[in-house]
């Protein structure tokens, strides 16, 4: 039983955030219906939301007169309620293996400003922490915002990041395991700041900015320089122990395959599958190719060759490239397959820029049919996200509004 009288700031506590996270998902709302999902009193509610308005942080619409209930009676006009984008801004900077990309989004995740850098220099913690620290207050005043009103910076990155403690555990950076990044950044900026790994955060982008969530369990699927497939339960992502949970790319799928200079395991899936295995397979075409392919026409240098270039010569017909890619995202299906019946997920959302073709698409959906169990096939819903440079760091900037904003420990 609940203690009476010391606990009451607790429960309005709990109270205020479980009404901010019903607005914020379901808006707009009216208070009967914040009421009704959450078992609360109206003047609950009342108390609750009113000093949100007052602060400018909730707004209240008139409901439209087809949205009405014409048979109740006359009294106060019915209104619902919204939270106010432009009340607060969230910065949010992804910290990938080709380069660096901003966002800075309102509250409900609109963008209102963007950037990206191709800095890839970032072997040392101490350099890479001196860079954003003047490029994150910069790139904030670029948008003429004040800087109270951005109420928090997240940052992400590949590798085995606990958001919890706001610790890099491990990294395909060297000398970057251990550091507490979020404490360190927010000291130095004056802002707080929330870390977190890359495809965790897309999980939380889809969820909190796009509404791209079908059911739960949720499985993100992601294929860049490495591959990964992290899980949302119950709407909480899943750490695991180590912050490990989540790194498919480095479950052996070939036993004696090719070396996979991340983990240092033989055949696993980032080793074979993932865009660093595909260019560095077309790049060895190149070398050692004895006649002209349409590779060849788009990228003489194979030290220049990137993924664009290799999904450029796949859309122009290029077969070389065609195998090449046709066997990898036969591994990706199979590991993908594996999840499914593993988790069984409601819904699989797909991201990477192999998908942005969509023969590819297709072949992988054919080989996660071909080794899961017909209910796998029949009950989960699979969605190709289409690719979005700002993806990450609007991700970045999700977990800065749920830590900041939709957490109990307000």
């Amino acid at each position: 039983m609940m203690e009476r009288g010391g606990n009451l700031p607790l429960i309005k506590q709990k109270n205020v955030s479980l009404i901010k996270k019903a607005v914020y998902r379901y808006s707009p709302i009216s208070r009967t219906e914040i009421a009704q999902r959450l078992s609360l009193t109206s003047p609950t509610i009342t108390t609750s939301v009113n000093p949100m308005i007052a602060q400018g942080l909730l707004r209240e619409l008139s409901v439209p007169e087809e949205g009405r209930d014409t048979g109740r009676t006359p009294g106060r006009r019915p209104v619902k309620l919204e939270f106010v984008p432009e009340a607060h801004y969230f910065c949010g900077v992804d910290l990938g293996p080709y380069g660096i990309s901003c966002a800075l989004t309102d509250l409900m995740g609109r963008m209102v400003a963007a950037s990206t850098s191709a800095y890839t220099d970032m072997g040392s913690y101490d350099s890479t922490m001196e860079m954003l620290v003047e490029s994150i207050p910069d790139f904030i005043r670029t948008a003429k915002l004040p800087q109270d009103k951005v109420l928090g910076v997240g940052v992400v990155m590949p590798g085995l990041i606990d958001g919890t403690a706001g610790k890099i555990n491990s990294t395909f950076r060297n000398g970057w395991g251990g550091h507490f990044l979020a404490r360190d950044l927010s000291e130095k900026i004056g802002i707080q700041v929330k870390v977190d790994n890359n495809v965790r955060a897309r999980i939380i982008e889809a969820d909190l900015f796009d509404r791209a969530l079908l059911g739960d369990p949720v499985a993100y699927f992601y294929v860049s320089y490495g591959v990964a497939c992290h899980l949302m339960i119950n709407g909480n992502v899943i750490y695991g122990e180590f912050a490990a949970a989540g790194e498919i790319g480095h479950t052996v799928i070939q036993q004696d395959g090719p070396l996979c200079t991340t983990c240092g395991n033989y055949g696993c899936l980032e080793a074979l599958a993932s865009e660093k295995a595909v260019v560095s397979q077309c790049r060895a075409s190149l070398y050692y190719g004895d006649r002209p392919t349409v590779l060849t026409e788009i990228c003489g240098d194979p030290e220049k060759l990137t993924i664009e270039h290799v999904l450029e010569a796949q859309r122009r017909g290029d077969e070389t490239v065609e195998r090449i890619l046709h066997s990898c995202i036969r591994y990706l299906g199979a590991a993908l397959a594996n999840v499914v019946s593993l988790v069984s997920p409601k819904t699989v959302l797909v991201d990477g820029r192999i998908f942005n073709v969509k023969q590819n698409c297709a072949q992988l959906l054919d080989e996660v049919k071909k080794h899961t169990l017909s209910t796998g096939r029949e009950t989960t819903e699979f969605t190709f996200l289409p690719y979005d440079t700002y993806r990450g760091a609007r991700g970045a900037a999700s977990i800065a509004v749920k830590e900041f904003f939709l957490e109990d420990t307000l």
